[in-house]
């Protein structure tokens, strides 16, 4: 149990596990997307991102909880819904749930980031990485195929500018336009 404090303001209104949120805009996806390519974007801080394989840029095929729960999540309360396609972007290091507590507290405030430690460590989030997740319904006027929604993820390097979120990394901004043109072909 969270309390709507101001340490949490309930995890940012995500809910105790900071999830509750984007379950909900994954969950209605099908239902308030067009079904010929509707598009959903979503801009946010993810909970134990999948973790950076040998492979550099694509996360590792492993079974990872937050791309298969959100593959869970869309559409799961429809009798039918759209198939859809995604990207999921993290950074390619993300951060201990430690640095995140730290940085969510109060300024030089041990106290309260032994708090927000705990608590994520109780909704067991260990790694939390900012990130963008791009759906697009299938391009298909016809009967949904019962494939749900495929999700793939890739990691956004990091250099000496920045990384996801840093404006001027250019070289962000190009991975992450790379990638998305597969996705509207």
């Amino acid at each position: 149990d969270t309390p709507n404090t101001p340490r949490y303001g309930l995890f940012s209104s995500g809910g105790a596990s900071g999830e509750d949120c984007l379950h909900a805009i994954v969950q209605m996806g099908p239902s308030l997307l067009r079904t010929d390519g509707g598009l959903m974007v979503v801009v946010s801080e993810f909970m134990n991102p999948p973790p950076l394989s040998p492979t550099y840029q694509k996360a590792s095929n492993e079974d990872n909880s937050l791309t298969t729960k959100m593959g869970e999540w869309w559409g799961s309360q429809l009798a039918s819904s759209s198939d859809g396609t995604g990207i999921l972007f993290t950074n390619e290091f993300d951060i201990s749930s430690d640095i995140y507590a730290q940085r969510r507290a109060v300024t030089n405030d041990q106290e309260d980031t032994d708090v927000w430690s705990n608590h994520l460590h109780r909704s067991g989030i260990h790694s939390v990485s900012p990130g963008l997740l791009f759906i697009q319904t299938s391009n298909s006027r016809s009967e949904p195929r019962g494939n749900g929604l495929q999700l793939k993820h890739y990691f956004v390097p990091k250099t000496k500018h920045g990384s996801i979120w840093t404006p001027h990394n250019f070289a962000a901004v190009e991975f992450t336009q790379g990638v998305l043109l597969d996705l509207f072909r």
